[in-house]
């Protein structure tokens, strides 16, 4: 578990794989999954599971001297709340990895309706602090 949440390391191949029809649906461009495949292998990002789905996260410069940490990809198994249910673990491992805020980028519209007014947008990136 990583730090204190339902969230261990994971191979990316095997997630994908797990969670196959809940990512086609997304519709994500072949060549973005490529970048993404890179990324972990590089270990530039990792890939984390729970039973409820995984996240493929990276560290990124935030304002000033600050620490981002950004969700690039998010798939869950469906079912309804995921989201509330896991962001007070992202939260906890965006902390411990030092990150003063957690992000996500989306092009989909109705997350305004989804999360809560601790997140702000700044074009096409949603983000809180910790």
């Amino acid at each position: 578990m990583i730090a204190g949440t339902p969230f261990v390391l994971a191979e990316l191949a095997v997630e994908l794989e797990r969670l196959r029809d809940r990512v086609s649906r997304a519709c994500v461009p072949l060549g973005f999954m490529r970048r993404l495949a890179e990324r972990v292998a590089n270990t530039t990002a990792l890939c984390l599971a729970c039973p409820e789905g995984m996240v493929v996260l990276t560290l990124d410069e935030g304002p000033g001297e600050t620490i981002d940490a950004l969700v690039l990809l998010a798939v869950s198994t469906g079912e309804r709340g995921a989201f509330q249910r896991l962001e007070p673990h992202m939260l906890a491992i965006a902390r411990d990895l030092g990150a003063h805020r957690l992000g996500f980028y989306t092009e989909r519209a109705g997350w305004r309706r989804l999360i809560g007014p601790e997140w702000k947008r700044d074009g096409e990136l949603y983000w809180r602090g910790v």
